[in-house]
């Protein structure tokens, strides 16, 4: 009875993991994207690469190129201009270490021009500013012509043109955990398999090997200007939902917690001196907080933080301070989004203060608290269909952010705060899209087999 309770309450209201559709993809033009500020994007002119003596052939320079025009078009600050005949012909005329004619240039709608020069086995980039007209050198990149090797290089390459420009890194090297789900070995049995992409959906590889069911994989912060290299994770291996710390590397996984019954939805602090999950071990599907350090791991005994008689809980997620949950609560009737302080130690759960944030809609889920604090997102069912909403924390504000069909759940937060990443579940399959709050455009980040759910938007790789 305990597991019924605890699968129909998360997974099936919550969630909805564990419903079936087709292996098909879905197409990006239902989404309807809508924006909360009409905001002006800088315009960036990237011209066509200079050859000299290059190693590689003619369709890697342009794949290369197609990567770096993709990460800064869709940083959601830049708007990049179509390639122009004249602007090309004015480039021409300079070499690429020397000046160009910035007068003839600054006719054009472009604030910055960027060159590119592919010599040999090296490809270099040159960021002009028109209006001072300073140029900027990144070191050169050594390429070794593979595709996969060579796309996190240009990645690297456009969060350094956009430090050059908006003097912060871009979100281009960061990565997205997900799962995939496919048909079993039987009928009536499903695999899901926890997966990590770059942020643009490519170098896509399986990470978790289970060949059980795996849900809401969360990265382990590792650190202001480190790589992530664990996660957290629910996986049915035993038959019941347990949380395992799973490496990235694709060492063993381990255990987290030895309390009986089931456990879901782990999400460690930004400091990463505490778990917080959902767990039926008291008879009720509620919530729960571990102390922890990466290192020692569990610390102490988990306590409750928050139950209701006949409600459940789902889905916490960190402030980034790590000073406040929000949480998703069915105690009013139907799901709702509450924010509560933690407690220090073992507060009396009567005394505890929950404010509800989401008012407009009868069944939210899924909430993520965006890294600079002032947003939640999560999905909301508007009209039949569950859209991804955002409460702004500081106007109180709900504002919905997509619209047409097919339900969008899950949202995650990039490291700026500005774009969300989310799956897409229709008739014809579940995929991943992203949508940032300065550009009315939906992207299609995955294809393929199997049903992609889940996703969690790591912290951002380069120090700021």
């Amino acid at each position: 009875m305990r597991v019924s309770k605890l699968i129909i309450g998360l997974l099936s209201i919550f969630i909805a993991c564990i419903s079936s559709f087709p292996l098909y993809s879905v197409e990006s033009g239902d989404i309807v994207v809508h924006l909360p500020t009409d905001k002006k994007l800088l315009s960036i002119y990237i011209s066509e690469a200079i050859e000299d003596q290059w190693k590689f052939s003619h369709s890697h320079l342009k794949d290369l190129e197609s990567i770096l025009e993709f990460d800064l078009a869709h940083s959601g600050l830049l708007e990049s201009l179509p390639r122009d005949v004249n602007i090309e012909k004015i480039l021409s005329k300079g070499s690429f270490e020397g000046s160009e004619s910035v007068g003839e240039l600054q006719k054009s709608d472009a604030y910055y021009i960027i060159r590119l020069q592919a010599r040999k086995n090296v490809l270099q980039s040159k960021v002009i500013h028109l209006s001072s007209q300073k140029a900027t050198f990144s070191n050169p990149i050594i390429l070794s012509g593979d595709l996969n090797r060579d796309r996190k290089l240009i990645h690297q390459l456009s969060d350094f043109i956009h430090q050059q420009i908006l003097s912060y890194p871009g979100i281009a090297s960061t990565r997205i955990l997900y799962t995939i789900r496919v048909p079993g070995p039987t009928d009536n049995n499903w695999l899901s398999e926890v997966w990590e992409c770059d942020w643009d959906g490519a170098n896509a590889r399986q990470v978790s090997q289970e060949n059980a069911y795996c849900v809401t994989p969360k990265y382990l912060n590792a650190g202001l200007g480190k790589v992530p290299s664990h996660y957290f994770y629910v996986s049915y291996r035993t038959g019941q939902p347990k949380i395992y710390i799973g490496s990235l590397k694709g060492k063993d996984s381990q255990r987290f917690t030895t309390l009986r019954g089931n456990q879901l939805m782990p999400i460690a602090s930004n400091a990463r001196d505490k778990v917080a999950f959902i767990s039926d071990a008291t008879g009720n599907p509620d919530l729960f907080l571990q102390d922890f350090t990466p290192e020692a791991g569990p610390i102490g005994k988990p306590r409750q933080i928050y139950a209701t008689v006949r409600g459940t809980q789902a889905s916490p997620t960190f402030s980034p301070n790590g000073d406040q949950i929000a949480f998703v609560s069915n105690k009013s009737g139907s799901p709702r989004i509450y924010i509560m302080e933690v407690p220090e130690g073992r507060a009396h759960l009567g005394k505890i203060h929950t404010t509800l944030i989401s008012k407009l809609n009868r069944e939210n889920t899924a909430p993520s608290w965006s890294p600079d604090g002032k947003k939640i997102a999560y999905s909301a069912k508007t009209n039949g269909t569950r859209q991804i909403w955002v409460y702004d924390n500081d106007t109180k504000r709900e504002m919905q952010i997509t619209s047409g069909p097919g339900n969008k759940e899950n949202p995650s937060w990039a490291p700026n705060s500005l774009h969300i990443v989310f799956d897409h579940n229709t008739e014809s399959g579940s995929e991943l899209f992203m949508v940032n709050l300065n550009q009315p455009k939906a992207v299609q980040l995955s294809s393929g087999k199997g049903e992609k759910r889940f996703p969690d938007w790591s912290p951002r790789l380069l120090s700021e």
